[in-house]
């Protein structure tokens, strides 16, 4: 069984140091031009917070998947390379999920057995911690029946891309498949640690004008300070879930249906409250009942 890295203290890195074929150390300078950036998120996390408040309110659907993934394990000295190969896996997982039980292929044989095609629906976040050097965490959706076939096929598509037959331990997966308020609680503790590198002294403003950190208004766990990393961009989030799918209004018999953000309102009492999950349910109600109606007349 991998050591699961959540609850160990040490999870958070120097930055520039390898792992090579002897498991020692050594510094490692990025070359070309850098970008340094805090490895603090700032307004990262609101836009993390209406992707999984959408993703629950348009597909009535809560993240049931966690991975955390290191960097140097696998081989990645500069955390560009890292963040590049963010993009090739996640488009290599949706057409893994997509695949239905009659597109059966070699290539994706155990997961066609089943065969539940569903999109991948995932955000996901870099920190650099103090030990373990540059990781990422990503929230997804994995169907039950298809998540030991799921963690294979992550571990191959990254084994592929490791420059050295890396540690398993480089990659840890928990899933939890649950239902009702146990898959609410078990989402939002996983949307809160992913937002727990946000920086201390950023936030928004309640619906009286008052600033309120982003600490306070999303009960945040302490975080150090960490590390600057050298990514692109510190998250990211799939077109289903991007502002402009959450400024799409949906169409269900002959009604439009539009996604208001709970931040943006600045009333912060019910951010967690799973209220998206009941709209979704009434909102499918509504147009069954319609549907039955016009069948019956």
């Amino acid at each position: 069984m991998h050591h699961s890295p959540y609850n160990d203290h040490s999870f958070y890195s120097d930055p520039g140091m390898r792992l090579c074929s002897s498991q020692s150390w050594y510094p490692y300078e990025p070359q070309g031009k850098v970008r340094w950036r805090p490895s603090s998120l700032r307004k990262e996390v609101t836009k993390l917070y209406n992707a999984q408040s959408f993703m629950m309110w348009r597909y009535g659907q809560c993240f049931n998947t966690h991975l955390t993934i290191l960097a140097r394990p696998l081989g990645y000295d500069d955390h560009r390379e890292f963040a590049a190969a963010m993009a090739p896996f996640n488009k290599e997982m949706g057409r893994w999920l997509r695949v239905s039980g009659e597109e059966r292929t070699r290539r994706w044989k155990k997961r066609v057995v089943t065969g539940q095609p569903q999109p991948h629906l995932w955000m996901y976040v870099f920190e650099n911690g103090v030990r373990r050097g540059l990781h990422v965490h990503q929230l997804c959706t994995v169907p039950k029946v298809q998540k030991q076939a799921f963690e294979t096929h992550v571990r191959d598509w990254w084994g592929r891309q490791a420059c050295l037959d890396y540690d398993p331990s480089a990659i840890f997966i928990t899933f939890r498949h649950q239902s009702g308020q146990d898959a609410l609680t078990r989402h939002t503790e996983w949307v809160r640690y992913i937002m727990k590198s946000a920086d201390r002294a950023s936030g928004l403003y309640d619906h009286d004008d008052n600033p309120r950190t982003y600490e306070e208004i999303f009960k945040l766990r302490p975080y150090p300070t960490t590390p600057n990393v050298y990514v692109p961009q510190m998250s990211g989030i799939c077109h289903a879930l991007s502002e402009k799918a959450q400024h799409t209004p949906i169409a269900c018999d002959n009604e439009e249906y539009r996604f208001v953000s709970k931040a943006a309102s600045g009333v912060f009492d019910t951010l967690f409250d799973g209220s998206e999950l009941q709209e979704y349910v009434e909102r499918h109600n509504t147009v069954r009942r319609r549907l039955l109606k016009n069948l019956s007349s």
